[in-house]
């Protein structure tokens, strides 16, 4: 399956340095609101670290901010 990689391949002190694998899955479109100007789509994201991430919770805080910035792109909620 596809998927996008986001840093380099070792883990350091900057997120450019925390390389992440981002798999992303999309649903099928909602036929809810037939009126609106644009449909909701489902997705499921799945971020993996490339390497070995010493601490979970700066992994944890690097998946935060790529699944920011997804959401960001999309301009979901």
């Amino acid at each position: 399956m596809p998927c996008l990689i986001a840093g380099r391949r070792e883990w350091g002190s900057s997120d450019a340095k925390r390389p992440v694998r981002v798999q992303i899955e999309f649903g099928p479109q909602s036929n809810g609101n037939k009126r609106a100007v644009s449909r909701m789509v489902p997705i499921q994201v799945t971020v993996h670290p490339l390497g070995w991430a010493r601490n979970m919770s700066v992994f944890q805080d690097r998946a935060q901010q790529v699944l920011k910035t997804l959401r960001s792109y999309f301009a979901g909620e």
